[in-house]
């Protein structure tokens, strides 16, 4: 019996990337299904061979995953195949919103820095001990998930997996560990020509 087509017609529509259509999943309000618009979609296909790399499903990787979105698999939609993620949302249900959103607002309300600063040091943290392989660090592609009042988690949700024909990080944890520094040099080069004390706070 052929699989159900979920008509996203009426989804809520949660935004948009530069290959994907993200909705809220109709059957499922703590999910999403990313649809390509344009194929081939690189971008979930080096994701989905990440998740399936050696090193993320050795037993220690899949305890040290926690930056990473849940992935449910395929569905078939009105606008073509979809892709059923974890939708990441705070404790009180909203959305979590992006890095890049919380660092636009605290470039124009110096009283937001404090929180911002906080929520690197814990990200900064986070990916190190986790190295999670990504193909770049912009901001928009981390959102900032408050799991309490108190509490924040950073999740990873794009351009995650290497573009390298054969990526060593995905079987040696050393060397995902120095992607990781590297990449977070370069976040913290694009946070702070915005924020030029982040460098001068030892980030």
């Amino acid at each position: 019996m052929p699989a159900e087509i979920i008509d996203l017609s009426d989804a809520p529509f949660i935004g948009k990337g530069a290959h994907k259509k993200v909705f809220q999943d109709p059957r499922n309000p703590g999910r999403c299904i990313k649809v390509p618009f344009s194929l081939p979609d690189t971008d979930i296909e080096r994701e989905l061979a990440y998740r399936e790399c050696p090193l993320l499903r050795s037993a220690k990787g899949n305890r040290s995953a926690s930056m990473l979105p849940q992935y449910f698999g395929t569905c078939r939609t009105s606008l073509g195949t979809g892709y059923v993620f974890e939708l990441i949302r705070d404790y009180d249900g909203r959305i979590s919103r992006t890095l890049q959103e919380l660092l636009e607002e605290a470039e124009k309300d110096p009283k937001k820095r404090p929180s911002v600063r906080e929520t690197l040091r814990l990200f900064k943290r986070q990916y190190f001990s986790e190295c999670i392989v990504t193909s770049n660090v912009e901001p928009v592609n981390f959102l900032v998930q408050r799991v309490s009042p108190d509490r924040t988690s950073v999740r990873i949700i794009d351009n995650i997996g290497s573009p390298g024909l054969i990526p060593l990080a995905y079987y040696f944890h050393c060397c995902a560990a120095l992607r990781a520094r590297r990449h977070w040099r370069r976040l913290l080069e694009e946070i702070s020509e915005h924020f030029p004390e982040m460098e001068a706070a030892g980030f």
